[in-house]
């Protein structure tokens, strides 16, 4: 039996997400025959492959969570250079975004 551990935005995003699951030996698909509207979905066996892919699609989510903070322009906390949102250090004295 195999279960949805999620639905993507498009097929990109989908096929990312099975090839983040297979490298860590999940098998996973991506299925287009049961989207609703225009979005693709990604599932795996169920069992312990389905918890641990739930886990690492989780992973996924808070990592994009925090790019999508870090998209507005910055200012370095050193020098005071403004920053494109981009960049993950400063051009100017090479402090880290992470910093901020």
């Amino acid at each position: 039996m195999i279960r949805q551990v999620h639905t993507a935005d498009n097929p990109t995003e989908a096929y990312f997400v099975k090839g983040l699951l297979e490298a860590k030996g999940i098998a996973a698909r991506v299925r287009y025959e049961d989207m609703i509207g225009d979005y693709p979905s990604v599932w795996v066996t169920a069992g312990a492959d389905f918890k641990l892919a739930q886990e690492i699609v989780l992973a996924l989510s808070r990592e994009q969570a925090i790019v999508e903070t870090q998209s507005e322009p910055w200012r370095c906390p050193r020098c005071g250079e403004h920053i494109e949102a981009q960049f993950t250090e400063c051009w100017q004295c090479e402090t880290s975004r992470s910093r901020v």
